[in-house]
């Protein structure tokens, strides 16, 4: 999960990156360190919180495809 996101975001650079995963840290739907907390309805509706429903629904969009993507990757390794 935390791998899909962090790719989802690249698109922003090093210093929006930084600044949405702060963001989201304060709203309380991100966490850096415990991946245990890490959460698609979580870190949706935080996004949705900050950005409103368009702009969630892409981001969201696009961890959903890398998500996809590396579990696609891990079984063809197989």
């Amino acid at each position: 999960m935390r791998e899909a996101f962090d790719s989802a975001l690249e698109v922003l650079g090093c210093s929006g990156r930084s600044a949405l995963i702060d963001a989201l840290e304060k709203h309380g739907s991100y966490a850096k360190y415990d991946d245990s907390y890490l959460s698609l309805w979580t870190i949706g509706k935080g996004l949705q919180d900050l950005f409103g429903q368009e702009i969630a629904e892409m981001i969201m969009e696009k961890i959903m495809i890398n998500m996809d993507r590396l579990y696609n990757l891990q079984w063809a390794d197989r």
